[in-house]
């Protein structure tokens, strides 16, 4: 079954420009981007009690994406157990949500992304590509989650500083 997040806000995308710069990468986590065993993505994390909006201090999302619009701060909607914040930025109106998803939903990770590309050296297996118009990096991190990023600014480089700040507040 693949599942998928729903969100009202996928109008949001676009490629308008946009002055805030995402922040420098900190860590630079091992990759090969190849294709993992079934055996390493069936356990991980117990997702059923986390909150990613509580994970996440919105000050280091901010020095990603800019300023948060004040009341757009909201967990998304899931269709199974995955988990996730939803971000809007201030200037732009942009959306940006960081999503957690069970290990056994990594194989999918290429499947529902069109145009889905290997990214080197993040994660343990890391695809960028679009989805429903917006751009979305999905990260193996191995016997722990798969970290979903969706980006409203379309910039790879933003979704890497977001995944970066997921990863460092990994329960």
């Amino acid at each position: 079954m693949i599942v998928l997040v729903l969100t009202l806000s996928v109008a949001a995308c676009g490629n308008a420009p946009t002055s805030s710069s995402p922040a420098q990468l900190t860590t630079k986590p091992n990759n090969n981007s190849q294709p993992v065993s079934a055996e390493a993505t069936t356990a991980g994390i117990d997702l059923s009690q986390v909150d990613v909006c509580e994970l996440l201090p919105v000050a280091e999302v901010e020095a990603v994406i800019g300023a948060v619009r004040q009341g757009s701060t909201k967990p998304t909607r899931s269709l199974d157990r995955e988990r996730g914040c939803h971000y809007v930025d201030a200037k732009h109106v942009r959306f940006y949500e960081v999503e957690l998803y069970p290990l056994d939903q990594w194989n999918l990770a290429k499947r529902t992304l069109k145009d889905a590309q290997p990214v080197a050296d993040v994660g343990d297996g890391a695809y960028l590509g679009t989805y429903s118009d917006c751009k979305w990096l999905k990260v193996l991190v191995k016997d722990r989650v798969v970290i979903g990023v969706r980006v409203g600014d379309e910039k790879q480089a933003t979704a890497l500083a977001l995944y970066e700040v997921m990863l460092k507040h990994l329960p």
